[in-house]
């Protein structure tokens, strides 16, 4: 007889599989040195992929929120408890901020929970 999954698992799973398709465009995207076709239409796909996925979308001005700067980087943080704003359905959970359109002053981010540890991750504090 299977043992059923639970729905935290089911639910890790397809953020881990979202994870691993930004990865892989981002690795594409990296290897195409210039402007070409192709990398547009990778830009393309990755967009289309993170609607399929759900991911929120919104404006930002990068400096609010250390938001990655070109076209296909992205950004792990954790979402404060207090945060207002687009980013406000996601208090308290780790996110990933995929930079879908790029400005000098305000971006276009796709953004939707990740299984990523943020790089600069405060330590625990035990009380």
């Amino acid at each position: 007889m299977k043992k059923s999954r639970s729905i935290e698992s089911i639910i890790y799973d397809y953020h881990r599989a979202i994870d691993d398709l930004i990865d892989d465009y981002q690795r594409r995207l990296a290897k195409i040195p210039t402007w070409t076709n192709e990398k547009r239409q990778l830009v393309r796909e990755l967009e289309e992929s993170l609607k399929k996925a759900e991911f929120g979308y919104y404006h930002g001005n990068p400096a609010d929120c250390g938001g990655p700067t070109g076209l296909g980087n992205d950004t792990v943080l954790v979402v404060p408890p207090n945060k207002r704003g687009y980013l406000q359905y996601y208090r308290g959970q780790t996110v990933r901020l995929v930079c879908v359109e790029p400005g000098r002053y305000k971006r276009t981010y796709r953004v939707g929970p990740t299984t990523k540890k943020p790089p600069n991750e405060p330590p625990v504090q035990s009380p």
